[in-house]
């Protein structure tokens, strides 16, 4: 696997998330005051370098699971993100997204822009193409299943 360059520029890449109302400053901020999120960034500023275990061992679990990520992490202009390469090759930057913005995403790409509700696995490409956290397809899981409109209609 080739590295990832730590700090690239190019904004084009990182999806945008107007849909939800988050400009790039605030989600940034989000990032560095969320308690797992800023763990990481600052380990990141600190060095490109894979930390040793000691340094994360007594954190939180998703502390632990972002560092398992760290060769796939970078900076985008200032903003964690994750690559994913996908099986045909094209690579994704996936936004890591703080814990207070997560729940909305999946409501918003849920619902859609039509208002129409997507399935389980509609939804979780749509949150795979633009966000990334430790354990989101069980979060997916379950804002779906607390979806009142598609209880209502058995989905």
């Amino acid at each position: 696997m080739l590295p990832v360059p730590r700090d690239i520029n190019a904004d084009s890449s990182v999806p945008d998330m107007p849909m939800c109302g988050w400009d790039r400053d605030n989600l940034i901020a989000s990032q560095q005051t969320d308690p797992d999120i800023k763990v990481i960034v600052s380990l990141l500023e600190q060095s490109t370098e894979k930390p040793v275990w000691r340094d994360v061992e007594l954190q939180s679990a998703d502390v632990k699971s972002l560092y398992t990520e760290w060769p796939r992490l970078a900076f985008r202009s200032r903003l964690l993100c994750r690559q994913l390469t996908e099986l045909t090759g094209n690579i994704v930057w996936q936004i890591v997204l703080p814990r207070q913005y997560r729940a909305e995403i999946v409501r918003v790409v849920h619902t859609g822009m039509t208002g129409g509700h997507l399935g389980r696995h509609k939804t979780e490409e749509q949150v795979r193409q633009r966000a990334y956290w430790p354990c989101w397809k069980r979060q997916v899981e379950t804002e779906l299943k607390g979806c009142q409109q598609c209880a209502q209609y058995h989905r």
